[in-house]
């Protein structure tokens, strides 16, 4: 019976490490409850949600330089500032991809990851941020 509901617990676990703001447990957790879970199922579906939801809260909000994930494969993987881009657009648009024709919840979150992840809104984002980064580094009263 554990194993029926290993994936989905985890899942729970996910999203609690997620609204208690840590980052590198919750994309951990969500990370597990995917490869847990039946391959296009709803927990499969909804941790991949998760997974690019908190990636998009970490490319809006970056914590430090690098944001460190766990791969596919179990390894611990860092995304350096400027990779978040990229990898952002990879496991937004997989997101995206898996809930196409889920209905629901899970489509409709795929519709706002998809918004998200749309070209022009991150590159705007994106030039902000270099912008600002610029601007933070000048010591005060050099701006």
């Amino acid at each position: 019976m554990f194993d029926e509901f290993s994936a989905r617990i985890t899942l729970h676990l996910a999203h609690l490490a997620h609204s208690l703001g840590k980052s590198t447990e919750a994309l951990a957790r969500y990370t597990v409850a995917s490869t847990l879970s039946e391959a296009g199922g709803f927990v499969d579906v909804a941790a991949v949600l998760g997974r690019a939801e908190l990636l998009i809260g970490l490319f809006a909000n970056p914590p430090a330089p690098s944001i460190h994930l766990i791969g596919e494969n179990g390894a611990r993987q860092t995304l350096p500032t400027d990779m978040k881009y990229e990898g952002l657009l990879i496991f937004g648009s997989r997101a995206v991809r898996l809930t196409k024709g889920m209905g629901g919840t899970l489509e409709a979150a795929g519709k706002v990851i998809q918004a998200a992840i749309s070209a022009e809104i991150l590159r705007a984002k994106w030039g902000f941020v270099c912008i600002l980064s610029v601007f933070c580094s000048f010591p005060p009263g050099r701006t």
